[in-house]
This record gives C-alpha cells, sequence and structure tokens, in this order.
C-alpha cells in the first residue's frame, strides 16, 4: 500500500511539473504571436501602399517604416534566443568582479546619440564602486536594458538619474509613473501594462524581465517602483 502510494505521488507529481511546463511554453508562445502582431500588421499595411502606389512622394516613407519594423522584429528574435540560450544547460556562463561604475560609464558613453536625439540629461553619482561578481557579459546587458527603458520611456527634455553605492545602483528617470496595479507585473516577460490616456496599449517587451532574471541568478534583487517625477529601478 505504501509502495503504491508512493508511485501514484510521484507519477502525479511528474504530470503536474509537465502540466506547468506546457502552460509557460503556450503562455510563451502566446506572448511572442501577440508582439508580433503589430510589426507585420504595420508592415503589410505600408506594403499595400507602396503595391497601390497611392502617394509616391511618401515611398520612401513607407519603406523606412517597412525596415524599422524588421528590425524590431530582429531584435525580438534575438532577445528569444538569447532567453532560449540562459534557459538551457547548455549555457555556461564565467564569473568575475564587476565594476558598476565603469560598466554604466561604457554604456552612457554608447547611448550618447540617443541621450541627444531626446535632449535628455544624465547626471551620475558614484560614492563607493558597487561591485558584483557575476558574468560581466550577462550583467552589461542588464544594466543596458535599463538604460534603455530609462531613455525610451522617458519625456523629451527628460532627466536620468544614476546613484551607485557600495551596495546598490539605482536608475530613475523622468518617465510616466506606472500605474500602481501594473507594478508587481513589470518584470513579467512581454507584459502589457494598462492602456495609456490615448487608448494605447504599452508593451515593455523582454527588457526587464531579462534584467531582472539575470540579476537574479547572480544573488541580487532589483525592483522597480514609482517616484514625484517618474520610476526608478534599485539593483541591491
Amino acid at each position: 500500500m505504501l509502495c503504491a502510494g508512493l508511485v501514484l505521488w510521484t507519477v502525479e507529481k511528474t504530470f503536474r511539473r509537465r502540466a506547468v511546463l506546457e502552460e509557460r511554453q503556450r503562455d510563451f508562445t502566446n506572448a511572442i504571436a501577440h508582439e508580433m502582431k503589430t510589426p507585420l500588421a504595420v508592415i503589410r499595411g505600408f506594403a499595400e501602399n507602396l503595391e497601390e502606389d497611392i502617394n509616391k512622394e511618401k515611398r520612401s516613407y513607407y519603406l523606412e517604416q517597412i525596415i524599422g519594423q524588421t528590425e524590431r522584429m530582429d531584435d525580438m528574435v534575438k532577445e528569444m534566443v538569447f532567453i532560449s540560450r540562459l534557459d538551457s544547460k547548455e549555457y555556461r556562463s564565467v564569473k568575475e568582479q564587476i565594476s558598476v561604475r565603469e560598466v554604466l560609464q561604457e554604456i552612457i558613453t554608447s547611448y550618447s546619440a540617443r541621450f541627444e536625439e531626446k535632449q535628455i540629461e544624465v547626471n551620475v553619482s558614484c560614492g563607493t564602486d558597487f561591485l558584483i561578481y557575476g558574468d560581466k557579459g550577462l550583467i552589461e546587458k542588464a544594466f543596458t536594458n535599463l538604460v534603455a527603458n530609462a531613455v525610451d520611456h522617458n519625456r523629451y527634455e527628460g532627466r536620468i538619474r544614476i546613484d551607485i553605492e557600495r551596495d546598490k545602483c539605482v536608475i530613475r528617470n523622468t518617465g510616466e509613473r506606472i500605474p500602481e496595479e501594473d507594478l508587481p507585473h513589470v518584470c513579467d516577460l512581454f507584459f502589457t501594462g494598462s492602456k495609456s490616456r490615448g487608448g494605447e496599449e504599452k508593451h515593455l517587451g523582454v527588457g526587464l524581465y531579462l534584467a531582472e532574471k539575470i540579476f537574479r541568478a547572480d544573488g541580487l534583487r532589483m525592483r522597480v517602483e514609482n517616484t514625484e517625477d517618474g520610476v526608478c529601478v534599485a539593483v541591491r
């Protein structure tokens, strides 16, 4: 009786685990399909305009939009492949001591054109450097995603403030505040938050999801909060 019960419990546990994995796979597939719908619809619309030759003066604009949307889809696919590699047993991370100050200095330099484009003022304050023991490539990617988010969701002529201390790094921007009901879910894969005042959905893609996943793997915690004039992300 005891052996039979143990076998039944083991079988039930296996089926339950498989059901959870299948549900996650369905959610993952549905999320990708949902994200792909928008760029595909845009590409089709502009391609039809080109085919019908509606406005010859706008041909270059239509082509720019099509190319831009294909680049967006390409980036999305690369992120999916990267996440798949992280989840696989084949990925081998190389740990080393990393200076967060140096990582962010390099990222800020590489993003100078984007800051200038939106006229964003960037201020960095560093007391004692925040040192992390982890995979440098992954940590760089995580912080790059945070900086990219701070730019993309910032206002024109906004500000980004980065404070680095011995045990944490806080990145603040002057973008639109996140609805309180959405805050617990902003790190979910392909999270679509509450609709904006214009009725448009806000897609946060995989940036925060991936950053949180990378930091968690190295024993760090990432928290997203609203501030008086925007949003801040703290890593500690």
